[in-house]
């Protein structure tokens, strides 16, 4: 992304807004999702947007950004 990661970022599984047939919302980017935690208490969320077209697989640029620590409090 230009310009930096996102500032607002909303997580919602895809199950949770959309059947089969419909679209998804305006300005949603479809990424897998991973939360990553150390000891020291720093944690994040990364975020690898893709996109499937004709049968290819299409990876966007790695993000982050800041998350609460969960297991190491």
């Amino acid at each position: 992304m230009k310009g930096g990661p996102p500032q607002d970022i909303t997580i919602v599984k895809s199950t949770e807004w959309r059947s089969k047939d419909s679209a998804p919302p305006p300005g949603t980017v479809e990424a897998v999702c991973v939360d990553l935690e150390h000891r020291v208490g720093i944690a994040l969320r990364a975020l690898m947007p893709y996109t499937y077209q004709q049968q290819r697989l299409f990876l966007g640029g790695l993000l982050s950004v800041p998350y609460q620590p969960r297991v190491w409090c």
